[in-house]
């Protein structure tokens, strides 16, 4: 990782993630690797966009790609909500929060991928300064 801070984009803070991950736990960042390989995925978060390439031993982001396997669409807040345990994924999904498209074969991989990662996340050292962070990121966008 090439800085100790997150670039202050959503990108940024998912590459940053992803990274602090495959440094603390990589057992369960080479798991969600497992588990997206051979998938692409967009992100997209209030307008911002990412493109990510699932291979056996990494998660690299590249151009948006034309036809992604798994598109998602979400907001800071929910984000928020749903690490906050105030609304669970599927409540995000049902409310219409969460946009998730894909085929058949892999929205399950991505929904493990996606566990995997919080699970991971929470035992993380890391992650509560970097949430924390991305709380004080997500209230200024907000003009909060």
């Amino acid at each position: 990782m090439s800085s100790s801070r997150p670039e202050q984009t959503v990108p940024g803070f998912i590459r940053f993630a992803l990274e602090l991950l495959r440094r603390e736990l990589p057992q369960a960042y080479y798991q969600m690797c497992n588990s997206l390989a051979g998938r692409s995925a967009v992100v997209r978060v209030e307008g911002e966009e990412l493109g990510i390439a699932g291979r056996p031993f990494e998660l690299a982001f590249v151009a948006l790609p034309r036809r992604p396997d798994i598109t998602v669409e979400t907001d800071c807040r929910t984000i928020l909500r749903v690490i906050d345990a105030e609304l669970t994924l599927e409540e995000a999904v049902r409310s219409g929060d969460l946009f998730v498209v894909g085929d058949r074969a892999s929205l399950p991989r991505f929904h493990e991928a996606l566990l995997t990662f919080v699970r991971g996340a929470v035992r993380s050292p890391g992650f509560p300064h970097l949430l924390e962070e991305f709380r004080w990121f997500a209230e200024s966008r907000r003009g909060g």
